[in-house]
């Protein structure tokens, strides 16, 4: 199940973490469109590995939230600085 996190302009964004909780934290880049949901790793091999895979959904896709220039590459790179920031 996704965690909902807002960013500092108040847009909702959905994002899910896989395998170890207390791994290596590892931003799954999918393309567009293209949400949490898309094929990753299975939990037992991340957890294998150590590795904390962090899913997200783009913003305007999914149950992540649109506001003004969402559609910007720059809006994906502030979301994912915002949540490993506060994570």
């Amino acid at each position: 199940m996704a965690d909902t996190v807002w960013t500092a302009g108040g847009r909702r964004l959905a994002v899910e973490v896989f395998g170890d909780p207390d791994g290596i934290p590892v931003f799954l880049m999918h393309g567009t469109p293209g949400s949490r949901l898309g094929q990753h790793p299975r939990g037992q091999l991340l957890h294998r590995l150590g590795v904390r895979l962090i899913a997200f959904d783009r913003p305007g896709y999914g149950r992540s939230g649109t506001a003004g220039e969402w559609w910007l590459i720059r809006a994906v790179q502030a979301d994912i600085r915002m949540y490993a920031d506060h994570s």
